[in-house]
């Protein structure tokens, strides 16, 4: 075997090895609030479209869940968004109608989001974390208007300085 032919074995195991390898899911979460009678949480993400013409865009995954303060999941989707013009969303619904034990007017909620590292081998470190917007409205069923909205802000892998 010649040295440019060892050389090119050794880079393909390092790009195979670097790209078999399991990267943890970025997760971002709000924070709790409140959902009351007649109220359903909507935790929606957008897929921003890159300014660049012509910008090339990978496929972009995450999971959406919205669970109440006991750790039941009130609803949950695995969505797959493409960039575009003016980005694409994705969301999920769940409903107080459905949410709200008997007796009860209100329940906690909170959103999170998994969004699976690209596990790009080109990337350094090993990966990398498509950018992704979320937020959790608290609509009001009757209007269709938004009553409270809150934003995630990432709680794993923490940001660098944090």
């Amino acid at each position: 075997m010649n040295v440019a032919t060892f050389f090119s074995a050794l880079i393909l195991a390092a790009a195979s090895a670097v790209a078999q390898t399991d990267f943890p899911p970025q997760q971002q979460e709000t924070g709790w609030v409140g959902m009351g009678v007649g109220q359903s949480a909507r935790f929606s993400v957008l897929y921003p479209s890159v300014p660049i013409p012509g910008g090339a865009q990978v496929l972009a995954r995450a999971t959406l869940i919205i669970e109440d303060a006991d750790g039941n999941t009130l609803a949950a989707q695995d969505v797959q968004l493409t960039g575009a013009k003016g980005g694409r969303i994705a969301s999920v619904v769940a409903n107080s109608d459905t949410a709200i034990p008997v007796g009860s007017r209100n329940v906690q909620v909170r959103a999170y989001a998994l969004v699976p590292n690209v596990n790009d081998p080109l990337t350094p470190g090993g990966g990398g974390y498509i950018t992704l917007v979320f937020g959790l409205d608290i609509i009001d069923n009757a209007t269709g208007k938004t009553v409270t909205h809150v934003p995630t802000q990432i709680t794993f892998p923490k940001p660098a300085g944090n």
